[in-house]
């Protein structure tokens, strides 16, 4: 039997590839058009959680600090007195505003402050006597009344006198200091401001008020003037108390506190007796 030629060999080999290839395509390709299963790709790594802090405790407001009340002006200056038998009058109330004038207004903090800083510089030639009640009541009045002028007359000094108000209460000091101081100092026999005052003190006076005095009695006579266009002279007591009359008029004054409900809150039976 005769060989084959090459030729025809070499045709068969390449059929048998061929076929083979089919072969393989066909076993790979999907069964009735079911999917390609998918690649199974790394899962990504879970992001790292941070744990929430744990929430804070309510906060729960502290409670609202008690008001201290301010004190009357008989209390304050009267702590180490006795106490009144009891009484019927109750005392004014704390901060109170117990006098109008004008725009401005007089406390009772303001007026026990003034009426404590009295009783010092008395305490100060007698530190073993304690005044009376009724005592206190008559400074309580004087100073409130002091007060209530001085609010008047500045009141008008500043609608008057305007920017050459400074001026003006520089001058009224310098004649204090130059007339009225030396003036006094010969008259009580004081050899020095530090001596009158101690010899006023001693008599129940007080060298602060005088000069109070002086300077609300000489500024309302410099106003008077100018508002008058004359020159300014010293005002006797009927011409100080007819301007005071007049300003009353322009700033009304309003005593919330009467004199004599301050007597009634000192204890004094002849204030809650008397109408």
């Amino acid at each position: 039997m005769s060989r084959p030629p090459m030729a025809v060999v070499l045709i068969v080999l390449a059929g048998l590839v061929s076929g083979c290839a089919e072969l393989t395509a066909g076993l790979n390709a999907p069964v009735n058009g079911a999917p390609t299963p998918p690649v199974d790709l790394p899962s990504p790594e879970p992001e790292p959680t941070v744990a929430e802090p744990p929430p804070s405790p309510p906060v729960v407001p502290a409670p609202p600090e008690a008001e201290k009340p301010e004190p009357n002006v008989v209390q304050a200056v009267t702590e180490s007195v006795p106490a009144p038998p009891a009484m019927s009058a109750t005392p004014p109330a704390e901060g109170r505003v117990i006098a109008k004038v004008g725009a401005e207004v007089v406390t009772l903090p303001q007026l026990t402050s003034a009426v404590k800083a009295r009783l010092a510089d008395s305490a100060t030639t007698d530190p073993d006597r304690q005044p009376t009640r009724k005592q206190i009541v008559r400074l309580a009045r004087s100073t409130l009344e002091a007060r209530i002028v001085a609010s008047l007359v500045d009141q008008e000094a500043r609608r008057v006198l305007g920017p050459s108000l400074d001026a003006t209460a520089a001058a009224i000091e310098t004649r204090w200091q130059s007339e009225e101081l030396p003036s006094q100092l010969q008259r009580e026999g004081a050899p020095s401001e530090p001596a009158l005052h101690s010899t006023l003190a001693a008599r129940g006076r007080s060298l602060d008020e005088e000069r109070e005095a002086y300077r609300v009695r000489a500024l309302a006579a410099e106003v008077r003037a100018r508002a008058s266009g004359s020159p300014a002279t010293r005002l006797s007591d009927r011409e100080f108390h007819a301007y005071l009359d007049t300003l009353r008029e322009r700033f009304p004054v309003e005593s919330v506190l009467t004199a004599r409900q301050v007597a009634a809150a000192a204890g004094d039976p002849q204030a809650r007796e008397t109408p």
